[in-house]
């Protein structure tokens, strides 16, 4: 399964114009294949100290809090987005209501999946999947098969990034 995800993933992501395109194609292919109801991929700035850009698909709609991505640049100081950017390292939030630091997008939500996407060492942002479901499965299962996608994705967004995307001089921007 994870095989053809990422090359599914690789195929669409390449064939997108622009950044906003690619991302797109990444979080819709991974809505369709992977049993989550929301994929999103949130970009970092340069100082990677804000998340500046997401992009989103999904079968919730998002609710909008202050400070919360949507509303105005957030800071990595916050959520487990933010833990996840901090650390470089996965979250899996096998219970959203037990993190602390998790901030509520949608009431349905009951599970995270947080990965940094990096390119050549550099974090360019984080991929988050959020489950209506108690669980992803079991810890290691989800860990394990969620592993690789931000690494394959990351050059096509890379690429996108530098060649047709003016960063958002306005603060935060989103799209869906």
């Amino acid at each position: 399964m994870l095989t053809g995800i990422l090359a599914q993933v690789s195929r669409e992501a390449l064939q997108g114009e622009g950044l906003d395109a690619v991302l797109q194609a990444i979080v819709d292919c991974l809505l369709r294949r992977l049993p989550v109801a929301l994929a999103s991929i949130i970009l970092l700035d340069d100082e990677a100290a804000f998340f500046v850009h997401e992009v989103w698909a999904g079968k919730l709609d998002l609710d909008q809090p202050a400070g919360a991505p949507g509303s105005e640049p957030w800071p990595v100081s916050k959520g487990a987005a933010g833990r996840c950017a901090r650390t470089g390292q996965a979250q899996l939030l096998t219970d959203v209501d037990d993190d602390p630091d998790y901030v509520p997008g949608h009431d349905s939500v009951r599970a995270e999946y947080l990965m940094p996407i990096r390119h050549h060492g550099r974090l360019l942002g984080v991929l988050n999947l959020e489950s209506t479901e108690s669980d992803f499965s079991s810890p290691r299962r989800a860990r394990c098969s969620m592993r690789s996608p931000p690494r394959s994705a990351a050059p096509s967004i890379l690429r996108a990034w530098l060649t047709s995307w003016a960063r958002p001089t306005a603060g935060w921007s989103s799209c869906r």
